[in-house]
């Protein structure tokens, strides 16, 4: 028998061992609310059991009994409603035997409602559906879209074909409210709000008024079209690293995603644009302000620094730990002698670093003011050690010698695992780094991230 099987046993046994458990548990509780005359709860705990387990023959006979009592006792309490004329209260409890009745059903117990009781749900459900009706009418009328919201929902749970406007004042009920929600925010200046709102609202009523044109609007009036003008960087620089900087930004900045801002880039897509609305249909005036720059962003490279790079050598003194293994002549134990010889080796570090600020600023076309300003830095940089010994490397040791000829009280040997390992994982054939130019190609990248992170985050509304 294979894993996957055993393991699959293992889940079923324990399945049905939960099943057992719950069977046993719920028909213990239906049959102490048999014996306390509570048959309704009875009969719905003998159905929890049954459903565990469905050859459970004493909880079928427990909910056979006690669930025709408990369709009786319903039925009482539905006539007795009704006379009173509280059709809500007729209503629901019907309901709730009629669920009883469907449960059992599926569970092989069939139980039986009076066709007088049927009858007089039928009478208050007409009744009570009138009544909500009304009441919804009087709510929309009030403007009081919630409360109608929540009677439409309950209509239509109980009489779906009551009428046949049900879903149309459904739909006024909950799209009302967000179009005159977004109504007062445009009245307010807050477009991107109003353009969240009836995003909502569209798409869940597409044809609701005239949302879907407001929105349209809305996002024209929210978004920030933003040209981006040509980076500067020092002079001296043999390569130009302000443009591809720029570009960078731009591809950044549309990563993003943001609805709310577009990049204008250059005069042949605005015009591009333009061509593509006026096949649209659109009118002068919406081609003529279509993409128009709301904002221009500035930059300018203050530094860009590169230190190609340099290799520091340092000649080392260590030593070499050797091990003999001689045999002890009275008891025969092996014994290990271990001797150190002084020896030397270069620790050679290679370094490297790339570092970029960008300053820029994003002004507003209409007004001249500059709404965001900041610089943006990155640095990256990369070394690594390694050591160059002609020697076995596994066998050196750190430490210090004095004179490698005799003897010193300043002579120290770091033999220990902890030393060791730090000083032999230098030991390694890999002696190369990042290069500068990746190292500088990485800070750009983050620099362009830092600038459309916080363009992204702008919001000329708040």
């Amino acid at each position: 028998m294979n894993t996957m099987l055993k393991h699959a046993i293992a889940i079923a046994m324990a399945a049905l061992m939960v099943s057992g458990c719950t069977a046993s548990k719920y028909l213990k509780k239906g049959n102490q609310f048999e014996k306390a005359g509570l048959y309704e709860q009875a009969a719905k705990a003998y159905i929890v059991s049954l459903a565990a387990k469905n050859d459970n023959v004493k909880a079928m006979v427990g909910l056979k009994n006690t669930g025709q009592r408990a369709v009786d006792e319903k039925t009482t309490q539905v006539m007795s409603a009704a006379d009173r004329d509280d059709h809500k209260t007729a209503v629901y409890r019907y309901m709730e035997m009629a669920d009883m009745v469907s449960k059992s059903s599926k569970l092989g117990v069939q139980l039986q409602i009076p066709e007088q009781a049927t009858s007089t749900y039928e009478d208050a459900r007409q009744h009570y559906a009138d009544q909500i009706y009304s009441q919804s009418q009087q709510m929309l009328d009030a403007e009081r879209y919630q409360q109608a919201e929540a009677l439409l929902k309950e209509l239509k749970s109980i009489a779906p074909h009551h009428n046949d406007n049900i879903d149309e004042m459904l739909m006024l009920s909950q799209a009302e409210p967000q179009y005159q929600a977004a109504q007062k925010l445009l009245q307010q200046g807050k477009h991107r709000k109003a353009y969240t709102t009836l995003t909502t609202l569209v798409n869940t009523y597409p044809h609701y008024k005239d949302a879907a044109e407001l929105r349209a609007d809305a996002l024209s009036r929210a978004q920030l079209t933003i040209r981006v003008e040509a980076f500067g960087q020092p002079k001296g620089l043999a390569t130009d690293y302000a443009q591809p900087l720029r570009a960078k930004v731009i591809a950044s900045v549309n990563a993003k995603n943001n609805v709310f801002i577009k990049i204008v880039d250059g005069q042949a897509k605005i015009l591009q644009e333009q061509r593509r609305a006026i096949a649209a249909g659109a009118d002068n005036i919406s081609v003529g302000q279509l993409l128009a720059a709301k904002s221009l962003l500035q930059g300018n490279i203050t530094t860009l620094r590169m230190q190609p790079i340099t290799t520091q050598r340092t000649l080392c003194r260590g030593y070499l730990r050797k091990e003999k293994k001689t045999r002890n002549k009275e008891t025969g134990k092996e014994i290990t002698e271990v001797s150190y010889d002084k020896v030397t080796y270069e620790e050679h570090t290679m370094s490297t670093s790339a570092s970029v600020a960008l300053s820029y600023q994003l002004v507003s076309v209409e007004t001249g003011q500059v709404v965001l300003a900041d610089v943006a830095r990155s640095a990256k940089s990369a070394s690594k050690t390694y050591i160059v010994f002609n020697g076995n490397c596994s066998q050196l040791v750190p430490g210090h010698w004095e004179h490698i000829d005799k003897k010193s009280d300043k002579d120290r040997i770091d033999d220990n695992s902890i030393a060791r390992y730090a000083l032999q994982s230098k030991c390694t054939k890999e002696r190369s780094i990042t290069s500068t130019a990746a190292l500088l190609e990485m800070a750009l990248n983050e620099v362009s991230e830092t600038v459309a992170t916080k363009i992204n985050a702008y919001n000329p509304e708040n």
